[in-house]
This record gives C-alpha cells, structure tokens and sequence, in this order.
C-alpha cells in the first residue's frame, strides 16, 4: 500500500477514536484497513480475501478502503493498472447506481478532503462536522507534503489505449513502433453497448440466441488479438462485460458449451 494510506491512519489514531472521528461524517474504514483495526475475520478460503469488501461494480484494479456508513454503497479506494506498481489515484463508484469509477485525487487525503467538501454543501446534518475534520485532513496533508489537488484526468488521457464503460479506461503496454499490445475491438463501445442490451433484454430464447451469435465475432477478434500479444483487447472486453448488470449470466451465454461439459 502506499505511504499515504498508513499516514492517514495514524494521524485519525492520534488525533483520537478513529471510528468516532469517522461516523460523524457519515464514513468508516473497510478493506485492508480491517487489519490495521484487527477486525480482519478469519476465512478458511484464502482465496476469499481477494474480495473481502470488494462492491459489485468493483474491477480487479479498483480497491476499497472507505465507505459511507450503513447500507450505502458509495465506496473509496485506490485505482491501480498495474498491481505491482504504485495506485495511479484513489476514486469512488456507487454500486447501487452503476458501475462508474469517479477519480478524485492522488491520495486518500484528497479523496477525503474532497468528500468532506460535497458533503458539507449537500448534508447540513453533517455540515459542522465535515468543517472540522476538512480543517484537519488538510492540516495533515500539508504536514505529510501529500496534495489536496482533485486528479485531472486529462494527464491520464496519453496513457490510455482504451475507454471502458467504468470510465477509468485501462492503460497496458503497449509498443507504438510496432504496435503490439492492444488493438481495437472490432466494433465500437456504443455498439457492444447495444449488444449487451439485446442479450440482457431478450424475452426470448431465440431472441437471447440471435444477440450472442452478434456478439460472437466480438469475443472471437478478441481472442484473436490476445493470441497474436494484444493483450489489452481482451482486458477491455472483459471490464466491458464485468461492468454489465448481468456479467455472470451473459458469460453463461457465451460459454454455454462449456458450462453444458461441466455439469
């Protein structure tokens, strides 16, 4: 985890009870943060861990580590491309709304700080609450040398190869000389997009059918493109497809052959 997330612990530990100081603005620590807290649950599955506060919406590269309180799912966490490298910012997503990831700032500081200032102007019930921690959140970053500043997503702009329906876009490596490592899919996002809509619409099974051998050649060119190293051809249908309301069933669709082999 980067530096700013054990900081910002320890300066909420500081200053008092880390969950008092939390609930009066209507947030609390989850995900790893669990451990720091010792509240992490013993799973037998190790495997579960790698979805311990995961949301519905939420991709492999998005990591949640703040929540608002109670039956909510607006959510906070670190937005990495690369799991070995450091998180390119922290953003939130609603799970309860769509699947659209929000990038707010380069650090959990800012994402905070800039919660606390939505928060203020739209809850009065918090409003007096939000003031003081946003005093201190922004007297901790200075201290700390960590930015306030919102993330731009125009510097973010060069990097990404393509746009994904959670908004992010996704960034892979890829060689401009020789153009390996992504390719266009072979139709476009509003497209695919409708496609998605056939299937998840269908009444029909006829109908259901028609739909998938549409968008069959989709995933056939994708297949295609990550055999021949553009990998991040697949990567973006698969977010594409994960962020669909019925991932799960549209995957059983495509699959169907080979769910029909395993029972």
């Amino acid at each position: 985890m980067p530096s700013d997330f054990y900081i910002f612990f320890e300066k909420l530990k500081e200053d008092g009870s880390i969950e008092e100081i939390l609930s009066s603005v209507n947030l609390q620590l989850i995900g790893p943060y669990d451990l720091l807290l010792g509240k992490l649950p013993m799973i037998e599955e190790k495997e579960l861990y790698l979805i311990h506060w995961r949301f519905f919406y939420d991709p492999p590269e998005f990591q949640a580590v703040l929540k608002c309180k109670g039956k909510s799912q607006l959510h906070f966490g670190y937005f990495r491309d690369n799991p070995n490298e450091a998180p390119e910012f922290v953003a939130s997503n609603d799970s309860e709304k769509d699947c659209k990831i929000t990038p707010l700032a380069h650090n959990i500081f800012g994402a905070v700080y800039t919660y606390l200032q939505n928060q203020k102007q739209h809850s009065p019930f918090t409003s007096v609450a939000c003031h003081k921690l946003m005093e201190k959140v922004k007297k901790w970053a200075e201290s700390e040398n960590f930015s306030l500043e919102k993330y731009d997503m125009k510097k973010r702009q060069s990097k990404i190869v393509s746009k994904t329906f959670h908004g992010a876009g996704i960034v892979v490596p890829y060689d401009k000389k020789t153009q390996m490592g992504y390719r266009p899919l072979v139709e476009n996002e509003r497209t695919i997009k409708k496609l998605f809509e056939k299937i998840e619409n269908a009444q029909e099974q006829t109908d259901k059918d028609k739909a998938l051998s549409e968008l069959q050649p989709v995933i056939t060119y994708a297949s295609i493109a990550m055999d021949e190293s553009d990998f991040g051809t697949g990567l973006e249908i698969g977010i594409n497809m994960f962020c669909s309301e019925d991932l799960l069933w549209i995957w059983a669709l495509v699959h169907k052959d080979t769910l029909d082999k395993l029972m």
